[in-house]
């Protein structure tokens, strides 16, 4: 856009149906932005008008493109190459969904011109009522959709956003991503991402009420940073967020639902990467007060253990520990009454040795000793309760 006086920043850009009447409305900034619309299911057959009027009755130049929609089929694991090659051109890409199925979308390997261009990426289901959406920036994200509520051809649509450079081209590789299946308590899965921009999706089956711990190991990014750990819970939504750099861990407690879970690693950074990712349930033994020490060894990546003992009201209970190895940090050692509320937490040194008074045991029955190792470290030691 070229316009004189140059005071005048903005064009009015309009589109008229072919009796005359509004089909849509834009406003084009001098820089370019904003300078977009989206003429979606034409509603007559005929001659359409677009009219450029320019503010304060300046005059000058400015191009303009109308370009049909870039089409393509979306097949569950198999990425689709697109490509804008024109401003402002938009992408439609349709895929089959079940109701109650849960997908995930990659939009990666992301390149615009001008660089660094924002992208709305929007899903529809199949009467076009949306379902989901994102703002994408940099060279991907990843997009979790609710459960889809009925069976159907459902569209994604990819645009320039108007709020950054509308007349942006751009290239990127698409993904309906199924997510790759983790086995509770099942082998490590060693997960690569290998284009920049992905993601690693995974996903598991969980109970109502149970207690799991996540562990992402052995991360490795080229050229480093670190990566975001999402996990979602049956219904879409998001459960927890954590941050990972060589490794992290997430210790989920009493479910809320039963159904699929979702595990999405993203780097933070333009990186391609690899790491191992394992889900456990609880390591379950038993302490004997007074008794013999029991040696713990909780041999997965994010595994947590909870060991049980008998105590009786008013009693004065240590617990100690050694030969822990072999993370460095801490574990954190919580203590966990009949009534399943908090009664005191302590921290278990690595490589050393150490103890933890019980505060006063407030009932009779049997307690809980729930052990978390940090950052999806493994971790043996030897255990003992004791009257003090």
């Amino acid at each position: 856009m070229a316009l004189v006086p140059a005071a005048s920043a903005s064009t009015s850009v309009a589109a008229y149906k072919p009796d005359g009447s509004l089909l849509a409305s834009t406003v084009c900034k001098a820089d370019g932005t904003s300078c977009a619309a989206n003429l979606q299911s034409l509603p007559v057959t005929g001659s359409y008008t677009v009219i450029v009027q320019p503010v304060s009755g300046a005059t000058g130049s400015q191009r303009l493109w109308l370009s049909r929609d870039v089409g393509g089929t979306l097949v569950s694991g198999a990425p689709l190459a697109v490509t804008l090659p024109r401003p402002g051109q938009n992408a439609r890409l349709a895929f089959a969904g079940m109701a109650g199925a849960l997908v995930a979308l990659q939009v990666r390997g992301v390149a615009t011109t001008p660089a660094g261009q924002g992208l709305l990426v929007v899903v529809n289901q199949p009467n076009n009522s949306l379902i989901a959406y994102t703002h994408l920036g940099g060279a991907g994200q990843t997009l979790v959709v609710p459960p889809l509520p009925v069976t159907g051809t459902y569209t994604v649509v990819i645009e320039p956003e108007p709020a950054a450079m509308a007349g942006a081209t751009a290239t990127m590789e698409v993904l309906l991503d199924p997510g790759r299946p983790l086995e509770v308590d099942g082998p490590v899965q060693n997960i690569a991402i290998d284009v920049a921009g992905g993601s690693a999706r995974l996903v598991f089956p969980g109970v109502a009420g149970q207690n799991l711990g996540l562990g992402i190991s052995d991360l490795f990014l080229n050229p480093g940073g670190s990566a975001t750990l999402s996990i979602y819970k049956p219904d879409g939504s998001q459960l927890g967020s954590y941050m990972c750099s060589a490794s992290c861990g997430a210790t989920l407690l009493n479910l809320p639902s039963t159904g699929t879970y979702g595990v999405v690693v993203r780097p933070t950074a333009v990186a391609t990467g690899a790491m191992n990712v394992a889900v456990s349930s609880d390591l379950i033994g038993t302490l004997t007060v007074d008794g013999s020490p029991l040696a713990l060894n909780s041999d997965r990546p994010g595994r947590n253990a909870r060991l049980a003992f008998a105590g009786l009201a008013g009693r004065l209970l240590r617990v100690t520990w050694s030969g822990v190895t072999p993370f460095a940090g801490y574990s954190l050692l919580t203590v966990i009454s009949p009534a399943g509320a908090e009664l005191g937490r302590g921290t278990v040194l690595s490589n050393g040795t150490g103890a933890y008074d019980i505060p006063t045991l407030p009932a009779t029955g049997n307690y809980t000793l729930f052990i978390d190792p940090p950052l999806a470290a493994t971790l043996n030691a030897t255990l003992r309760v004791f009257h003090r």
